[in-house]
């Protein structure tokens, strides 16, 4: 395959057939006078969590206090990564992704607040405001005297921001945009001032282009717009999420970010930013509930046992342990990536957030069956964390959304570089299968781009793994490539197994990056991390090896049918008088 000459992510590189080395190589340390200053901070958040935040209270009355968003203000946590030129902290990635693992794992709902402010309420200003934009708008919400949101989804357009109703049209005298329009399910919509709103460019003659999606700032102060009641939510019950409505409101044409048409591209690099924040918050939560049902099982006893002497119980505890890990490498391992100069990052957020989401819903069933029925019962902490982790497989693009992201985002470059050999390639399927066996021997990459070195011997289990499955993985999408070309869009199911290979391989790389730090630095921790991410690899080579031959043998076909099934029958159709 022909070289790529842009930079890519760590994920992407993957597709291409190479092991990036200039990103996969262990955490960097931080010196004593960074991890100073960031102890400082988090000790503090830490603290005035602890002490000021009541997430019980919080989740019974649906509310948030006042003194919490006071007590962020006077802790400067509004403007946490904002720059210093507009009044904020500028505090690095590490530090914000740390802060949302505590607030997370003291109260969910304090975390979404603080997440639809700094994450993507006014991110599109941070990232592509002009400096006139920022030096308006960023000083007064780093300072926390205005709170920032992110209206994008509609009724008819969640992830598909093409189905965005939403309108705005020129004034005639140039001077504003006149938005009309419905926003669902905002975060932050019944309090704050400053909105990112997302709508399409309506034309003097009244017609509506599609492509022509656009950003705006929007205060909460102009005319005709409007907030509606809080939605009665299943958890996070104490942030606030509202409908929003824009009745010709008239948004000054300077207050447009970026081009007109721009705003896919600003919403989803939004989107995209934010989700690292989300997966690191989600480990937070998981650390969080993990020594409750620790407790429990130490003290309760059955059969003149304690639980935690149960094997059963003892492969929670383990499988708890492994996922919260391999969670918190991810995160961190994509922290350290956007530290290396201009890496995109896109696709290792999504597999961030859509595993630390997943791991943190593993966690929370898993500490609750151990604490048995005191679990269930609402004076204990569990149905609150498990009321709250639920959302995190939804927004932020549900889980399935980002598979296929992952998915379409990596074949995208393997598929432009194929597409010239697809040509040649017979119909007959038995014969295009020899062709494409011959074809790769051609085209495939050396096998130097999948040898791994420089890495404690300790880990070659680790290294030798990754290595392999690389290889392996490779090998099978370049061959999907070639046998399914464009038709691979609609391919879900095979979408989703790229999706959770790649996942899982990420897994493995971000876990050895970290252990080879704790290795380096002779780290207490260092022997048990080794052993934990030995055994990630064991389990996430058993099914990256069932999904890579599943990929063309499976039983998609049977799925289909069995869902159409259910579909026509409009219920379950069965019933077990009929025999």
């Amino acid at each position: 395959m022909t070289e790529i000459s842009k930079k890519n992510g760590f994920v992407q590189s993957l597709f291409n057939g190479i092991i990036d080395k200039d990103l996969f190589k262990p955490f960097p340390s931080y010196n004593e006078d960074e991890k100073e200053e960031m102890h400082a901070i988090l000790d503090t958040v830490n603290k005035f969590a602890q002490d000021q935040i009541d997430p019980e209270k919080i989740d019974r009355d649906h509310h948030i206090p006042d003194s919490v968003k006071d007590g962020m203000r006077e802790l400067g946590l509004w403007g946490l990564i904002i720059p210093e030129e507009y009044d904020g902290f500028e505090q690095p990635e590490m530090t914000y992704n740390k802060t949302m693992e505590i607030l997370t794992g003291r109260c969910g709902a304090t975390a979404v607040m603080y997440g639809g402010h700094l994450s993507i309420g006014l991110k599109a200003i941070l990232l592509f405001g002009t400096d006139e934009q920022k030096k308006k708008f960023l000083p007064t919400l780093a300072a926390g005297e205005e709170l920032a949101g992110f209206a994008l989804t509609e009724p008819n357009a969640g992830s598909d921001a093409a189905g965005v109703k939403t309108t705005a049209e020129l004034s005639e005298d140039g001077k504003y945009y006149i938005l009309n329009g419905r926003k669902q399910w905002i975060t932050n919509g019944g309090f704050a001032d400053v909105f990112t709103v997302f709508a399409k460019i309506k034309e003097p003659d009244g017609t509506v282009d599609a492509s022509r999606i656009t950003a705006f700032i929007v205060k909460r102060d102009m005319e005709g717009f409007s907030s509606g009641k809080e939605e009665d939510k299943m958890g996070i019950c104490g942030s606030s999420t509202t409908p929003l409505f824009l009745d010709n409101v008239k948004v000054p044409a300077e207050n447009m970010l970026g081009d007109i048409g721009g705003g896919f591209r600003i919403a989803m690099e939004v989107l995209n930013t934010g989700r690292l924040g989300l997966g690191a918050g989600c480990i937070g939560a998981a650390k969080a509930l993990i020594p409750h049902a620790l407790q429990f099982a130490a003290q309760r006893e059955q059969f003149k046992k304690k639980i935690g002497e149960f094997e059963m119980v003892k492969e929670k505890f383990a499988n708890i342990m492994i996922t919260t890990f391999t969670g918190e490498s991810i995160a961190y391992f994509t922290t350290c990536m956007k530290g290396y100069g201009e890496v995109p990052v896109g696709v290792e957020a999504a597999v961030s957030k859509a595993f630390g989401s997943e791991a943190l819903w593993q966690v929370v069933n898993d500490c609750l069956q151990v604490a048995g029925g005191n679990g269930f019962m609402k004076e204990y902490p569990y149905e609150r964390f498990l009321r709250d982790a639920r959302i995190n497989l939804i927004f932020e693009g549900t889980n399935e959304i980002l598979r296929m992201f992952i998915a379409m985002s990596g074949l995208r470059q393997p598929s432009v570089q194929l597409k010239k050999h697809q040509k040649g390639l017979p119909a007959d399927p038995s014969e295009k299968n020899i062709q494409i066996n011959e074809l790769f021997k051609e085209i495939s990459v050396p096998d130097e781009s999948f040898k791994i070195d420089g890495f404690s011997d300790i880990l070659k289990f680790q290294t030798d793994t990754a290595s392999s499955l690389s290889k392996k993985f490779y090998e099978v999408i370049t061959k999907a490539v070639l046998r399914h070309g464009r038709d691979l869009r609609d391919m879900q199911y095979v979408q989703k197994r790229i999706a959770e290979i790649s996942i899982d391989l990420y897994g493995i790389f971000a876990n050895i990056a970290r252990v080879e730090n704790l290795i380096s630095r002779d780290h207490h921790t260092s022997e048990s991390a080794v052993l934990i991410s030995d055994t990630f690899a064991r389990q996430a080579e058993k099914r990256i090896t069932m999904n890579l031959g599943e990929i063309e043998n499976n039983n998609d076909e049977d799925l289909s049918k069995i869902a159409e099934i259910l579909y026509e029958a409009e219920k379950y159709p069965f019933d077990i008088l009929d025999y």
